[in-house]
């Protein structure tokens, strides 16, 4: 019997100095309400950065496979509901261990981009789509649940063409807010414009007067 293997990187110290390494692995079997995926891209953060170097609060024990962020296709479908999904459905997510060719997750973690018989008319969607869940779902718990936002009221996003704070433009509109964008550099106004911000700052000696006005 021939055991198909895939490639994923991997941490097997902590030490200093060291770095993953590529290793050859038996590809995962989706269990009971699972999917495997194809994992097209995945994005690096800088918690995934602090993870693999065990700089985080949480340290999985070694050898793991780190990274959170991912796209790709639907491979497999294990036994039982997969909430829908199909052979060939293209989705992004975030998942421990993502740093790998083949990835088994529940279907509930799987965000459906299209169907497998859906074309997506956008040449780069995997990489777009690999730092697509974890932005949008820190903008939208910060601004929903902690900040409780409610229409009509007025938000100051920092660090604006960041991930998350890009993010925050497009949810606070969405939540009905009106968007004040706070960028270091002019060249970057019209990008947070386009994101749906209602005003820009340039943030300078003042400018947190200028946001108050």
């Amino acid at each position: 019997m021939t055991i198909r293997m895939s490639r994923a990187w991997r941490v097997h110290s902590y030490d200093a100095g060291s770095l993953p390494s590529l290793d050859l692995l038996p590809v995962p079997e989706p269990g009971p309400g699972e999917v495997r995926i194809r994992v097209y891209a995945s994005a690096i953060s800088f918690v995934d950065l602090l993870l693999a170097s065990g700089g985080y609060q949480w340290k999985p024990s070694p050898p793991f496979v780190p990274g959170s962020e991912f796209s790709g296709v639907v491979e497999s479908l294990g036994t039982g509901d997969t909430l829908g999904l199909r052979v060939g459905d293209r989705v992004c997510g975030v998942r421990q261990g993502a740093w790998t060719e083949m990835l088994c997750l529940p279907a509930s973690a799987a965000a459906r981009l299209a169907s497998a018989d859906e074309p997506i008319d956008r040449e780069n969607w995997a990489i777009e789509a690999a730092a697509l869940m974890a932005p949008y779902a820190t903008a939208l718990y910060a601004l929903r649940e902690r900040a409780q936002l409610r229409a009509g009221e007025t938000i100051l996003v920092l660090g604006a063409t960041g991930s998350v704070g890009y993010a925050a433009i497009q949810l606070g509109k969405v939540l009905g807010a009106h968007v004040i964008a706070a960028v270091r550099d002019p060249s970057k106004r019209d990008p947070v414009l386009a994101a749906g911000a209602n005003s820009v700052i340039v943030t300078h000696d003042g400018w947190k007067d200028e946001a108050k006005s």
